[in-house]
């Protein structure tokens, strides 16, 4: 038997594979016809497509493209990197809890107010109603107080009334004796009763007490009626102020010890609403230099940060001397960072409490400013993450870009073919508990350059923290998509996009280290087509003319006919029969010619076309019976020479077979594995037998 092989090509509707079988030809017998076999050949879709994997065939037979591809797995730890955290701050005098510091004492003497009590000294006198208006008194400085300078605060006013009478509509002004200014007033008029103390609250923000201030007072007194009182020159008011728990920015003083108190809030994962991390690896550091004139001992405290499975909090006793830099590092790997201890964490706050006490030994007046400060730097790095639980919002994960060749032109010249069908099934796989949208793209690009392109964009189910969730996006068709002019462009290779945003900026969750999502996609293109007309052209067979008398060979590749027998034709037919099971229509040409290239271009003969009609189709396409037909076509007298061959070395001859699709006429059809056509054919040549 011999095996010619012919490629008839179309896609997803049809796709013919010439596979042909011949019987061996026979040594030539002396009788009046001599057949040469041209073609038998089976035209199937199923031939062209064992060796293919885009091709299938759906359970009903139909044939079907399908493309898978992926987005390969992308692990979320990678996007939820939280960046290195950096805070630089000072511990200054605002820091510092100021004791009770009594800058001074200021006096106002009985005859300073009344100047009836001058010179009495012991004496009963009936004291008159009186009145007195900006009397400054005398000030007793205290040795160990030079000044302050107040940032906010209240102090507290200390009226001590040691005369023997009342006084009421008493009002207190605190002034600068160099300048005359009014630093302080009292809001209300005071009342305080003979050997009586009150005290004041005053308002001290923003101000300035030094040794250059002292107490103005005005007032009135209804004296001491019809009844005789004692008095004496000695007689006085004392009044002083109390500095306590104010916040200076500069303090000179001999200071006893002193409390620093500072909480600071560092900026902890601000791409995040983080409630609580678990610390895979990473380093805390704190640099610190003391730029005050004395040691400190400091207690550095995050209750926020402790070790896994622990309540042990982070607490660092640290000691400071006087103008020297420490440098503390501590490894918080397997070290949990909580900040569900905020009230609300829309910014994720890192509180850092730094406390210390300040011991000063030197008996001497001191002086602290906005230069003698602790400065500190605090630095979170190397953060890789465990788990991570907040409210994210709407972060972005960018899942790897795919790229897949598609080779249409193994289904043949798509040129005038439209597809009419089409479905695209998108999968998600993720194993995140927080909420996702995916956003994906699937680009097309044909060889000319052209590109079209789909979107899609869908909420993904969450999973419950056990395994995979399978999320499968609500199937793209023509009718809720663009995808038939993606595959109607038929494009050369196929990318795919992805992204993920985690997240709604409410709904809290949480991220292992390990969760991930990946995407895969399916293209799935049914064999629902449009054609228009088309040339099918299957391969090229070659005879060889032998000479008379020439020796014909034994097993020979190429099919020879003995010109001792072909001289003397006197007639030839071509005899085919067909079967049809394919809904389209086509015709049927013969291609002769003594030089293969120009066979198709200026062949020595041409015949046909001969009319395959189409099977007949149901309501949706699909052929439902089988139409055979028998036909003959005479070669020509004066084409005979073809076959003949006068010489005395082999001649070729060529012939190919071509096959002509019909248009589809707009309808659109389908194609199933059981469709086929089976072409039958060969040359029968009657010859002059002389006995």
């Amino acid at each position: 038997m011999k095996v010619f092989r012919f490629v008839f090509i179309l896609f997803s509707g049809i796709v013919l594979l010439l596979y042909c079988r011949l019987d061996p030809p026979q040594a030539p017998r002396w009788r009046s016809n001599l057949q040469v076999p041209l073609v038998d050949t089976v035209l199937t879709v199923e031939n062209v497509l064992d060796s293919y994997d885009q091709a299938f065939f759906y359970a009903d037979g139909m044939l079907g493209l399908k493309i898978d591809s992926y987005l390969d797995t992308t692990f979320i730890r990678d996007y939820f990197i939280l960046p290195n955290v950096y805070d630089d701050f000072t511990l200054g005098v605002t820091d510092i809890n100021l004791p009770r510091v009594v800058p001074g004492t200021s006096r106002f003497f009985f005859s300073e107010l009344y100047s009836g009590a001058a010179g009495l000294q012991n004496q009963d006198v009936v004291v008159p109603a009186f009145e007195f208006n900006n009397v400054t008194g005398s000030r007793l400085q205290n040795p160990d107080f030079q000044s302050a300078e107040i940032r906010y605060g209240a102090a507290i006013a200390v009226f001590h009334n040691r005369l023997p009478v009342d006084l009421y509509d008493v009002v207190l002004y605190l002034k600068d004796v160099q300048s005359g200014d009014i630093l302080l007033k009292t809001d209300d008029p005071i009342q305080v009763g003979s050997q009586d103390s009150v005290k004041i609250e005053l308002q001290v923000s923003d101000s300035r007490i030094d040794t250059h201030t002292a107490w103005m007072i005005s007032g009135k007194s209804n004296g001491s009626g019809n009844n005789s009182v004692n008095v004496s020159e000695d007689d006085r008011i004392d009044l002083y102020l109390v500095l306590e728990r104010v916040v200076v920015s500069a303090v000179e003083a001999d200071l006893p010890d002193l409390q620093l108190d500072r909480e600071q809030h560092v900026l902890f994962g601000q791409a995040y609403q983080i409630m609580q991390v678990g610390m895979k690896s990473g380093t805390l550091r704190f640099d610190i230099l003391n730029q005050m004139p004395f040691d400190i001992d400091i207690v550095i405290t995050t209750q926020q940060i402790f070790k896994e499975n622990s309540d042990a909090f982070i607490q660092l006793p640290i000691k400071l001397q006087a103008g020297k830099e420490r440098n503390i590092e501590l490894d918080i790997s397997d070290y949990v960072i909580d900040l569900t201890q905020n009230q609300f964490f829309i910014f994720s706050d890192l509180v850092i409490h730094i406390s210390g006490e300040i011991k000063n030994h030197s008996d001497q007046i001191v002086h602290l400013d906005e230069s003698t400060d602790i400065d500190v730097s605090v630095a979170l790095e190397d953060l890789n993450i465990q788990y991570i639980e907040g409210a994210f919002d709407h972060q972005r994960v960018e899942l790897d870009s795919m790229e897949k060749k598609v080779e249409f032109d193994q289904f043949g010249d798509l040129s005038g073919v439209t597809l009419e069908d089409a479905q695209l099934v998108v999968d998600i796989f993720s194993t995140l508990s927080v909420p996702i949208k995916f956003q994906g793209q699937v680009w097309g690009i044909a060889g000319n350059g052209n590109k079209s392109v789909m979107h899609f964009s869908e909420q993904i189910q969450l999973s419950d923290g056990d395994g995979e969730m399978h999320t499968q996006l609500p199937l793209y068709t023509p009718e809720n998509s663009e995808i038939l002019p993606f595959v109607n462009l038929q494009p050369e290779k196929i990318i795919a996009f992805g992204s993920a945003w985690i997240g709604d900026g409410t709904a809290v969750g949480r991220i292992n280290g390990w969760d991930y999502i990946r995407a895969e996609y399916t293209l799935e293109i049914p064999a629902h087509l449009t054609l228009q007309e088309r040339q099918i052209r299957v391969d090229t067979i070659q005879y060889q003319i032998l000479p008379a008398d020439y020796a014909v060979e034994e097993n020979s590749a190429i099919t020879q006919i003995d010109a001792g027998l072909s001289n003397r034709l006197y007639s030839a037919t071509i005899k085919t029969i067909s079967q049809n099971k394919l809904p389209l229509g086509a015709r049927l040409r013969f291609y002769f010619a003594q030089d293969s290239a120009n066979l198709f271009t200026s062949p020595d003969m041409l015949l046909g076309p001969v009319r395959l009609d189409a099977a007949g189709i149901d309501q949706e396409g699909k052929a439902r019976d089988v139409v055979v037909q028998k036909f003959e076509l005479i070669i020509p007298a004066e084409k005979s020479y073809l076959f003949k061959n006068e010489g005395r070395t082999p001649k070729d001859l060529f012939v190919a077979t071509e096959v002509i699709l019909a248009d589809s006429g707009g309808q659109t059809i389908q194609v199933f594995d059981s469709d086929y056509i089976q072409i039958s054919a060969l040359i029968d040549i009657k010859i002059d037998v002389d006995f």
